[in-house]
């Protein structure tokens, strides 16, 4: 760098400093070596070293020496331009030890920071200097320690800089604007605030005795005016989605205001908006009033009516159901959609039932098309969890179920996320019409062929895999092992199961409402054969060990629950795995039963080496995801409508008498013997409804693509 002082050689000059000075030279020669520690560290330096990364010792040792030799410049000056340099050098080492930036950038720091030295000795205009000058130069040379503050331009400056800033970070404009609200840029950026970041607009709006409140009151702007209108209403945030309508004209704001404390005509409100916004070309389509329209949505379709109806589940439906009667098959479906995570698999089949009675003509695609096609994903999804999808899509043509398919089968690439080719496998498990099957088939197919000629890695390894599982289940085998690496889906070794002792831990959970106890009760019953079982009564749970065959280990807490302490089940539960861990037993076989809305208290305590797991539960199957990641080996039989203690036990009881025999369990043939053994009618249809491992698709997917990819994999 040329430094144009007086008395300057080309070579290094040695610096003489004024004693009143040697504070602030020892102070530069502090913050120059702690830059070279960050120079020279490998994990905060961005690039390599370029030749002239010595700037923060030769440079800087020449202005010292430049200021200090140059008789010109008042001792004042030398403190004040002396005090800059380290504040320069300041704010380079905190910006490069949080960010990592190129070692070159204090390069220009310092030929900017001599600019203006040299400028301020001229007399020059610091203005026109600083319109030359990127924000971060002008924020290091001009920021609010800077030692230009006397210079008679210093507020245009200012401005200047703040230009720079509310560009680079408009998300910081509004918490910054109130220093300039007195200039014509207020307006500009306070018009732009509303638009861009209209949630931390209204927050700031609702604030109306503030300078920025009562600055935004006065801005004439139909945006700006409509957000501080709904900010200062004590229902505002129930207002607030309605925005892109109520600024269009589309709503009137006191018709909302009358709704809002009215369901369920607020929620019928929501989902129209939901679905004008939706199909009308606007600015606000994809903005962030949609994200809120959907938020409330969701809020409100769990506060107001899927918790009731849960609530609700022992009820008659005529009773359970009341509290949608009026709402139409639209607003049902965003009811249905709202409730992923928490609907009882009961409050589902209501809900759905009711959805399609209330639908044109009883189709599907009648719906789908009211909204839009909005998160037809995520119900398709859930059809599929709860036995519906293939009801779903008979309800409507032929031609439409097959592009409805086609759309949920094309983009599971897309992100990292394989949760949608998760919800494929699954739905694809679900279909029982032939022809559909096969359309979902070839289409995997068609986008296979299309990623491999695109040269597209994760598609063709998504599809690949959603093709492998669709073949047969004797190809199936063969390709999970030979190609994903993944073992023993369609059986479980006895080995694998039992401890070194031959022994095999099975752990039962159970709750303490009426269901509970009397499904206790049911499996109790199963082991009263004495020759053949012990049971031992605890305090907090029961044992049972088999006397004949091979050594099993049973484990089950007592259902219990009195008046002043409904959840001592939960006690009993955690009671026996202290006991378990006391004897340092890790059940490989788990049993959860209860009510879908008990599994995730189940879920919890499941063993990280289960290696068979039975979710003989309402909705059990929803949760596949969640059991996987505790215990990532496991088989698991799970259930996609209600489960029943007429098909659990036998079950149970299967699993049981091939363990006590030490068998492997081949799940084809195990579940081949259970078909024989629900042969009526009634049990036939409740037993399809349990989906054994070989055909968890689901579980398949995420076990087989997570051995084929580096790196945690995306679920739900």
């Amino acid at each position: 760098l040329h430094v144009a002082f007086a008395g300057i050689s080309q070579e290094r000059p040695i610096k003489s400093v004024d004693f009143k000075r040697v504070k602030l030279h020892d102070d530069i020669d502090q913050l120059q070596q702690a830059i070279l520690l960050l120079a020279t560290d490998p994990q905060k330096t961005h690039n390599r070293q370029s030749e002239n990364s010595g700037w923060y010792k030769d440079d800087v040792d020449s202005l010292q020496s430049a200021l200090e030799s140059d008789s010109s410049i008042s001792h004042r000056l030398k403190v004040k331009y002396l005090t800059g340099l380290i504040i320069l050098m300041q704010e380079y080492y905190k910006t490069n030890e949080e960010k990592h930036l190129p070692i070159d950038n204090g390069i220009k720091l310092l030929k900017a920071y001599i600019g203006a030295v040299e400028a301020d000795r001229r007399g020059s205009s610091l203005l026109d200097f600083a319109m030359g000058n990127s924000y971060e130069t002008n924020a290091a040379i001009f920021g609010k320690t800077t030692v230009f503050f006397d210079h008679p331009m210093i507020n245009e400056i200012n401005i200047h800089v703040y230009r720079q800033f509310a560009k680079l970070f408009p998300e910081k404009v509004l918490s910054t604007l109130v220093p300039y609200l007195d200039l014509p840029l207020a307006d500009t950026l306070i018009m732009k605030s509303a638009k861009e970041f209209p949630s931390q607009f209204y927050d700031y709006a609702s604030a109306s005795r503030s300078q920025l409140g009562k600055k935004i009151s006065s801005v004439k702007d139909s945006t700006v005016q409509l957000l501080y209108k709904i900010a200062q209403d004590k229902s505002g945030r129930m207002l607030f989605p309605f925005f892109p309508l109520l600024l269009s004209g589309q709503l009137k704001y006191e018709k909302i205001k009358a709704s809002i404390s009215k369901e369920p005509r607020y929620f019928s409100m929501l989902v129209n908006a939901r679905i004008a916004v939706e199909k009308v070309q606007s600015a606000y389509k994809d903005s962030f009033f949609v994200q809120e329209i959907d938020r409330m949505i969701n809020y409100k379709a769990q506060e107001v009516f899927i918790n009731q109806i849960n609530a609700r589940h022992e009820y008659s439906d005529t009773s359970r159901f009341t509290i949608i009667n009026s709402l139409s098959s639209d607003e049902i479906y965003y009811i249905i959609v709202s409730g992923e995570n928490v609907l009882y698999t009961s409050s589902y089949i209501g809900l759905y039932n009711r959805m399609i009675n209330k639908s044109a003509r009883k189709r599907g695609d009648s719906i789908l098309i009211r909204v839009g096609h909005h998160h037809f994903r995520k119900f398709l999804k859930m059809a599929a969890s709860y036995n519906r999808l293939n009801t779903f899509l008979t309800s409507m043509p032929d031609s439409t179920a097959f592009s409805l398919l086609k759309k949920f089968t094309h983009g599971l690439e897309q992100g990292n996320d394989i949760a949608d080719a998760v919800d494929v496998a699954d739905a694809y498990a679900s279909i029982g019409d032939s022809t559909l099957k096969s359309l979902m088939k070839n289409e995997v197919v068609s986008i296979l062929k299309e990623s491999i000629e695109l040269g597209n890695k994760q598609g063709e390894r998504v599809y690949a895999l959603l093709n492998s599982l669709f073949d047969s289940t004797e190809n199936l085998e063969y390709q999970l092992e030979d190609t994903y690496h993944v073992k023993n889906v369609f059986n479980v070794a006895y080995s694998d199961v039992s401890d070194i002792s031959g022994k095999v831990v099975e752990q039962v959970f159970f709750y303490g409402d009426e269901d509970g106890k009397k499904s206790f009760q049911n499996f109790i019953t199963g082991f009263q054969d004495k020759v053949g079982w012990k049971i031992v009564k605890k305090e907090y749970w029961v044992e049972i060990r088999s006397l004949i065959g091979n050594s099993i280990w049973i484990f089950a807490n007592l259902p219990l629950s009195t008046s002043d302490d409904s959840e001592k089940y939960i006690k009993a539960q955690y009671a026996l795995k202290g006991h378990l861990d006391s004897l340092k037993i890790s059940p490989t076989v788990v049993v959860h039963r209860g009510h879908s809305y008990f599994l995730n208290q189940t879920i919890n305590q499941f063993p990280s080496d289960a290696k068979i797991v039975l979710v003989g539960s309402c909705g059990g199957y929803q949760l596949l995801n969640a059991m996987l990641d505790k215990c990532p080996n496991a088989h698991i039989i799970s259930t996609k409508e209600v489960g029943t203690k007429t098909i659990n036990d036998p079950i149970l009881q299967s699993v049981n008498e091939s363990l006590r025999k030490g068998l492997d369990i081949n799940w084809v043939d195990f579940w081949n013997n259970l078909k024989i053994q629900f042969s009526s009618k009634a049990e036939k249809l409740r037993f399809e409804n349990y989906i054994p491992p070989h055909k968890n698709l689901g579980a398949i997917f995420i076990k087989a693509f997570a051995s084929i990819t580096a790196g945690p994999v995306g679920m739900n």
